[in-house]
C-alpha cells in the first residue's frame, strides 16, 4: 500500500473527511497523526470528494442528505 509521510517527521499521513467551518462542504484532510502542526493539507475539488465520498459511503446505512459524511466509515 502506498502511504505519504510527513514532510518533518517522515511517518505516515493520516486521511480523514473534514467539514469547512464556513462553506460547510467536505473536504479530504491529510494531517500528521504524530503532531499535527508537521503537516495538515486538505483536498478541496468538489467533484472530486465527492466521487471518493459516493465511492466509499456504506450502502448499509441510511441516507443522510443533511450531511453525507455521515455515512462515511472510518
Amino acid at each position: 500500500m502506498n502511504t505519504i509521510g510527513c514532510p518533518i517527521c517522515s511517518k505516515p499521513l493520516s486521511v480523514t473527511v473534514a467539514k469547512g467551518r464556513k462553506s460547510n462542504k467536505p473536504f479530504i484532510m491529510l494531517k500528521c497523526d504524530v503532531d499535527g502542526r508537521h503537516f495538515r493539507g486538505f483536498i478541496t475539488d468538489q467533484d472530486f470528494v465527492r466521487r471518493i465520498l459516493q465511492n466509499h459511503a456504506n450502502p448499509s446505512l441510511p441516507s443522510n442528505d443533511k450531511n453525507p459524511l455521515e455515512n462515511i466509515r472510518p
